[in-house]
């Protein structure tokens, strides 16, 4: 099992959100080794930040278009780019972590390794869609999915990632276990602090 940490080092709410990535990055690193942890900076070019202080073998900078409007575009347009330039074995699940939110138990990773067989690990949404700050999926689906998005699409008609992971998991009948909780913490939109 591998971490995809995803973080965005923009101007807005900097401090807030260093201190948040650091948080939820001391709290992954209980539950996995730093070979374990990739961070994928889907924003910033590759310059030092405190992310430079992290202890963990890859920092990927995918120094993506800073124009568009819809975030979870923007997002995966950086795994995409991501997955193009690493090679982890198509078996490997990967968990996906937006790193401004944390896991507050280690639940969900215990659920992971006691379903070997699963490939996919998602929270419920509200209506058709899956939380898409954490979840997880076998690496050859995990890519899958990030490669047949029409990003485009997406971005014209502000259609949510969210939405997109129900329809991929549902269509291609991926075998998944959908969870109402995942003890994950977040805060979204630097206003409202949810648990999910």
């Amino acid at each position: 099992m591998k971490i995809l940490f995803t973080t965005a080092l923009i101007p807005s709410f900097y401090e807030q959100r260093r201190l948040e990535y650091i948080e939820s990055f001391d709290t992954i690193s209980n539950f996995f080794t730093s070979e374990d942890i990739k961070i994928l900076e889907c924003y910033s070019q590759k310059t030092k930040s405190f992310l430079d202080d992290f202890i963990c073998e890859d920092i990927f900078f995918s120094e993506t278009n800073r124009e568009i409007r819809n975030l979870g575009v923007k997002e995966a347009l950086a795994i995409k780019a991501f997955i193009d330039q690493t090679d982890l074995d198509d078996n490997e699940i990967i968990v996906k972590l937006t790193g401004r939110y944390k896991l507050t138990s280690n639940y969900i990773i215990e659920e992971i390794y006691k379903n070997p067989e699963i490939d996919a690990f998602v929270r419920s949404g509200t209506g058709p869609q899956y939380f898409t700050g954490f979840f997880a999926m076998r690496f050859l689906h995990f890519k899958t999915f990030f490669r047949s998005l029409d990003l485009e699409h997406m971005e014209k008609n502000m259609i949510n990632i969210e939405a997109e992971l129900f329809r991929f998991l549902e269509k291609e009948g991926i075998k998944k276990i959908v969870y109402d909780r995942i003890d994950v913490f977040s805060n979204i939109n630097n206003t409202d602090k949810v648990n999910w």
